[in-house]
């Protein structure tokens, strides 16, 4: 059987540690839409990475899953810097 290597860094968008978050909380779709106050498409596109993390998404985030605006805005420019190289 043939092994596929691993790349050595693959960019994932802060919606992958968001998504897992939702779920062990049992968020669903439409309560992470709603707490957010966007549509449940930008929601799933936020979680996919394509669309950006903002100052003001990263402020909603902190109230819902008790992690500080800073740590979601550093992973989302660490992400952004990641897709660049």
């Amino acid at each position: 059987m043939k092994v596929k290597p691993i790349p050595e860094k693959t960019a994932l968008p802060p919606g992958s540690m968001i998504g897992e978050m939702l779920a062990m909380q049992q968020i669903s779709l439409s309560r992470f839409a709603s707490a957010l106050e966007m549509t449940e498409t930008d929601a799933e596109s936020l979680l996919a990475g394509s669309l950006p993390l903002t100052d003001a998404i990263a402020k909603k985030l902190e109230t819902l899953l008790d992690l500080p605006a800073h740590f979601w805005l550093g992973l989302e420019a660490s992400y952004r810097s990641d897709l660049k190289k």
